[in-house]
């Protein structure tokens, strides 16, 4: 059993021989995190300022994809 956890714990942790990855991985959750803060951040103010629903279209596959998953549904 101890053997499979030093192996999870491998996988989890890049050693100094992968720097490289090691970077990018800190790079991407940096920035998902950030994003996601930007989100919710902007949820929290939207929600202050006592606006109801936002809909924004973007695109005619945003609406096809909407018709699709009404109909789905109902």
């Amino acid at each position: 059993m101890s053997k499979f956890f030093l192996h999870v714990g491998g996988l989890l942790f890049f050693n100094k021989r992968h720097q490289s990855v090691r970077r990018s991985v800190i790079f991407v959750l940096t920035n998902f995190l950030l994003i996601a803060g930007i989100i919710f951040s902007l949820e929290i103010i939207l929600i202050f300022l006592g606006v109801g629903n936002i809909f924004i279209p973007m695109t005619r596959l945003t609406h096809s994809i909407w018709d699709f998953l009404t109909k789905l549904v109902y």
